[in-house]
This record gives C-alpha cells, structure tokens and sequence, in this order.
C-alpha cells in the first residue's frame, strides 16, 4: 500500500514462519477472489502483522502514483492506444472491525483509479480491491475480492464488478469454515 512493502515482506518483517498463496477464482459476476495464510511463531506476532498493515495503509496521506504501458494493462481494443500509457492512483483505507469469526479482522479497501488518453479520447475506469486480514491465533487469513468497474467509455462491461463489504463477507463464508477446521485438526490452532 502506497509504494510500502508488499504483503509478503510485512510478514516476513513480523516473523512469519510459513506463507500460502491462493487459490483464486473467477467468480461468475465478473469479481477475482483469492484466500492466503500467513502462520507466525506467536499470537503476538500475527497481531503485529496486521498492526503494520494497518500503519502503512493510515501512513497513506499521499495516494500512491504509477504509471503502466498499454501492452501490459492491455485496457483498450486491439488496434486503439497502443502506445498509451495508464497512470494508476491507489487510495486504501483500513479499518478493525466486530466479528465473531475470527480474533482480529482487519478491513482493507483500496479503490485504483486508472485513466489513460489514447487518440484524442480519455479513458478511465476503477479497480477495486477489498483485502480482510483475519487473526485467528498465530494464522492470518488474507481474502481479496477484486473487481474492474465504472468505466468512462461505452459503459461497463458485462463483467464489470464492484466490490462490497457484504460481497467480501459472503466470498469468504465460503471457504473460511473449511480452512479454520483443517487447521484445527492439524493443531495449528
């Protein structure tokens, strides 16, 4: 967040012993959902994990500014704007929120707006991407939903997504249940 350190390296810096990328997966409304685990050596450490997350995304006063080609983004149809350039503004906000469901739920919403000008046209659209760092003991579950939405030309796709707190919580009440039994069986919690 914010040109910081990724989510890997506030974990390493908090200890973590172990890290499990995905699954992820195309959803059918056109949103990408993906779960990680991170395991720390103390309940203490995973709680200063999210404490740093937390830190970097409220140190946030100037949004984050990057610029990407084209031919990577690869925004625009084949043909139109192959020599722009997108500039991406990244804007999260954190917050700790109430659950039962895990020690510690740490909310992360971050809105990328993305805006190029290609042949005389602007172009724009927002990503959104919905992060919640839950504690559960020594294990931090990371879910992200993301979606592609409110794009300035020709309206939004069919498969145009905009993230919500209510479409986070349902994405991960699917698969939390199962991850927080298998670690219980395994004694990790």
């Amino acid at each position: 967040y914010c040109g910081g350190n990724n989510v890997v390296a506030r974990a390493q810096a908090a200890g973590a012993a172990t890290a499990v990328h995905g699954p992820g997966f195309d959803i059918d409304d056109g949103s990408y959902f993906g779960v990680d685990a991170y395991a720390f050596p103390t309940v203490e450490a995973a709680g200063d994990f999210l404490r740093a997350t937390e830190a970097q995304v409220s140190g946030c006063v100037t949004p984050a500014t990057y610029q990407q080609p084209e031919s990577e983004f690869d925004m625009l149809e084949d043909g139109t704007g192959d020599a722009a350039t997108w500039t991406f503004v990244e804007m999260p906000t954190s917050t700790y929120a109430v659950t039962t469901e895990a020690d510690d739920l740490l909310q992360v919403p971050m809105d990328i707006l993305v805006s190029t000008q290609a042949d005389g046209v602007d172009f724009s659209l927002t990503i959104s991407n919905h992060a919640w760092f839950e504690r559960h003991g020594n294990i931090v579950l990371v879910y992200w939903l993301e979606g592609y939405w409110g794009f300035s030309q020709g309206g939004d796709p069919d498969w145009a997504f905009q993230p919500t707190t209510e479409a986070t919580a349902a994405a991960s009440a699917v698969v939390r249940t199962q991850i927080v039994m298998r670690l219980t069986e395994m004694g990790l919690l």
